[in-house]
């Protein structure tokens, strides 16, 4: 008997139903879509809007308590418009909105689990188990 035996064809997976986002999650994706938007647009004369929805952005992080991530992010509203300050400014905030990001979503699976690290001596053998 094998365990890749074909199924009957009765019946369908059962839908996978998607969790809402966190607020923290929430809050951080939004500020990556909100520092997209200039990207677009021009990062040197960004539109109202786009500059209301970083504010908006930089008030919702620092409401779920990631004061650096809205520190950040109020620093591209801030950046002078010339050719380094703006664009160094908006990857400081995405960088660290990335990384953040990515932190939740680890965090949020909880079949992920840390392995421990095996020290290999230079003089073993390739493939040897200690």
């Amino acid at each position: 008997m094998s365990d890749r035996a074909p199924g009957d064809g009765a019946g369908a997976p059962a839908p996978v139903a998607e969790r809402a986002p966190g607020p923290l999650t929430a809050a951080v994706d939004e500020a990556l879509a909100a520092l997209a938007g200039p990207a677009h647009c021009g990062l040197r004369h960004p539109s109202g809007a786009a500059l209301t929805r970083i504010e908006e952005a930089a008030t919702a992080l620092r409401r779920t308590g990631l004061k650096r991530a809205a520190a950040l992010v109020r620093t591209v509203l801030s950046a002078p418009a010339d050719a380094t300050a703006a664009p160094a400014a908006r990857l400081d905030a995405r960088l660290h909105l990335l990384v953040g990001s990515e932190l939740l979503a680890v965090e949020g699976r909880p079949h992920v689990r840390q392995l421990p690290l095996r020290v290999i001596k230079y003089d073993e053998p390739f493939g040897s188990r200690g």
